[in-house]
């Protein structure tokens, strides 16, 4: 953990509705946030930048950031250039069937998280292409899962529900791309990701 104080951090921003762009950190529910503090990362790519965007850029090699906003993504982009953080490479898309077909140029990646605007690009369509990009061992982490469907591919893989009562679209869900393609599935809530 790079701030023993940012554990702290994560459910005082959540429960006084900080801007997590402020706080760089991810507007995940404060549980999935923990569980992500100390997992490896090299390779992370994410689908909706934010808060997250910084928090990935502290502690991977390199991000791969899709925005469908340009607004937004300016404010993204000046967070970075303040924090000195370079090693972030955005890209940003208004047309959905552009932002789909560029997943497949993307690298493998050990760390995917998936928390675009449903409004601009369907979060199940996301999922199901940038499965495969996904490197065995790696996590897969879905924000608002309520309404994302699981693509044939990622079914077996076990996962991890941290729910908030007060969270749209129930929470977070964070898969585990199994080492082999046979893996056992399974289900677990609220325990450790690794």
């Amino acid at each position: 953990m790079n701030n023993p104080g940012e554990v702290f951090l994560i459910p005082v921003a959540y429960w006084l509705e900080y801007h997590t762009l402020d706080i760089g950190r991810p507007w995940l529910t404060p549980e999935a946030t923990w569980a992500l503090l100390n997992c490896h990362m090299t390779t992370v790519i994410e689908f909706g930048s934010g808060g997250s965007t910084l928090f990935f850029a502290r502690r991977a090699s390199r991000v791969f950031s899709f925005e469908t906003s340009a607004e937004w993504s300016q404010k993204v982009l000046a967070a970075l250039r303040q924090e000195g953080l370079n090693n972030v490479r955005p890209a940003l898309f208004t047309d959905p069937a552009e932002y789909l077909a560029a997943i497949a140029t993307l690298p493998t990646a050990d760390l995917i998280l998936v928390d675009c605007n449903p409004s601009a690009v369907s979060r199940s369509k996301v999922f199901a292409e940038a499965a495969a990009l996904l490197a065995p061992d790696g996590l897969m982490v879905v924000n608002n899962y309520g309404g994302v469907a699981t693509p044939e591919c990622a079914r077996a893989w076990p996962y991890i529900d941290y729910d908030d009562p007060h969270w749209w679209g129930r929470g977070t869900r964070i898969y585990r791309k199994p080492r082999e393609a046979a893996a056992a599935p399974g289900h677990s809530s609220q325990g450790e990701v690794q």
